[in-house]
């Protein structure tokens, strides 16, 4: 189950492991969950929604974000980073244009 807090950045998803596979490897892969939600609005009016998971579309996708270990997170953080400066140096490349365009007239 993936889990987003309001506290931590939106690109943040803790993941919970459910379900034990180790024993009925083979019988577990194959079942399905039902999860009933029910929820109230603003104005009081309850919403209720009911989700038929197959555990077997859960299986091989391993990916958290961030990753579970401490060099994966280094790793991420890093990433996350190098993408602000791409994109910090591209206006300040299309300022830099702009302005001397504008200093030519």
């Amino acid at each position: 189950m993936n889990r987003v807090y309001k506290d931590f950045p939106p690109d943040y998803i803790f993941r919970n492991h459910a379900f034990n596979m180790a024993n009925d490897y083979e019988k577990k892969k194959i079942a399905n969950v039902i999860i009933t939600c029910s929820y109230e609005d603003i104005f009081g009016k309850c919403y209720y929604e009911t989700f038929d998971l197959n555990l077997i579309d859960g299986f091989g996708s391993t990916k958290m974000t961030p990753p579970a270990s401490y060099i994966g997170l280094i790793s991420h953080e890093i990433k996350n980073l190098n993408k602000i400066v791409a994109e910090t140096n591209s206006k300040l490349n299309k300022l830099i244009l702009k302005n001397k365009d504008d200093s030519s007239l």
